[in-house]
């Protein structure tokens, strides 16, 4: 009888413990990945960060490459390292999306090469039809990705939408002069 009884608790135990595991997959884990059926491929959906993304097997190899071939404007952008620090930078981008794959890597070569920590920074991957599994991203108005919003004091000062106009060091200070 004792053996029954501590056999049950066990099961118990265990199942209480499986549930609290389940709890974890909820829309706000971060780095969740999850099968795209649009595409039958698994992408990155939510509030990721950079370890996430560049482990991704279906983004880390794209990552690794641009990161390393992008050639940082350190001149440019060295006068600006202070101000920069100052604002924050969302990222909404797509695991999936060509334009993700080449200038997420090269803005992370960017503050990377300042020394700027990615503290600044949030990224939010979405799906193709540009939703980020539960969390609610509609106050942003994405319409095509990457998109890179640069904010100070919660304010939006500007944004550099699926590519840069110059690129990425150009465009980032004419947001922030």
């Amino acid at each position: 009888m004792k053996e029954f009884f501590f056999s049950l608790m066990l099961i118990i135990l265990n199942l209480n413990m499986l549930a609290q595991d389940n709890s974890k997959t909820d829309g706000n884990q971060l780095n969740k990945i999850i099968v795209d059926t649009n595409i039958n491929k698994e992408i990155m959906i939510g509030q990721c960060d950079k370890n996430g993304i560049e482990s991704f097997a279906g983004f880390n190899l794209d990552f690794r490459t641009e990161y390393d071939d992008y050639q940082v404007n350190k001149e440019l952008l060295s006068q600006y390292k202070d101000i920069l620090s100052n604002y924050r930078i969302t990222i909404v981008m797509g695991t999936w999306c060509g334009d993700s794959k080449r200038e997420v890597p090269r803005f992370f070569k960017i503050i990377d090469e300042l020394g700027i920590s990615e503290d600044i920074v949030t990224i939010i991957c979405v799906d193709r039809k540009k939703k980020a599994g539960d969390l609610e991203i509609e106050k942003f108005q994405i319409k095509l990705v990457p998109t890179f919003i640069i904010t100070k004091d919660n304010i939006e000062k500007g944004r550099i939408v699926e590519q840069p106009k110059e690129n990425l060091e150009s465009d980032i200070i004419q947001i922030i002069k």
